[in-house]
């Protein structure tokens, strides 16, 4: 989710450039993933915060041993915590090769699986606090592109 918002940001400063010329081409930057994930965040948070099987993910990971008394499969709640991490982790890379681009390039992330694993221990694992965390690491990125183009120092 980090990974999708990061790119999302870093699009801006784009799509601000887009919009300005071309009118309403640059809409085209916000896929729809991008709104997809802006609605999951809410429902990531009810999941983790409100439902049965959020306590049981939460607890794999705090707590297995009691998981294990509470009689739910640890390997089997890490297995799909893995692949549901997987799957929201593919879409972003889909996004950020096929969003802007259409094409892979080696190197496109450059660095942003860090960025978002800084936005996750910064946002302490909620996904409204994780959104914001990587809001704002995506305004800094963009905001600094935008600088150096403009020729401010650093």
């Amino acid at each position: 989710m980090a990974l999708v918002w990061l790119g999302v940001l870093g699009g801006v400063d784009d799509w601000i450039k887009l919009r300005g010329e071309t009118g309403r081409e640059g809409l085209r930057m916000w896929e729809k993933l991008v709104f997809q994930i802006a609605l999951a965040v809410p429902g990531l948070f009810l999941l983790f915060y409100h439902t049965p099987l959020g306590m049981h993910l939460r607890a794999t990971g705090e707590h297995p041993e009691a998981l294990e008394t509470a009689g739910r499969s640890v390997r089997g709640m890490r297995y799909f915590a893995s692949l549901a991490c997987g799957a929201l982790v593919g879409l972003a890379g889909s996004h950020l090769a096929l969003g802007y681009l259409t094409q892979f390039v080696q190197n496109m992330t450059a660095g942003r699986g860090f960025i978002a694993l800084a936005a996750l221990l910064f946002g302490g694992g909620n996904p409204v606090r994780i959104l914001a965390a990587s809001f704002l690491f995506g305004l800094t990125e963009s905001l600094s592109i935008r600088y150096q183009s403009l020729g401010v120092p650093p």
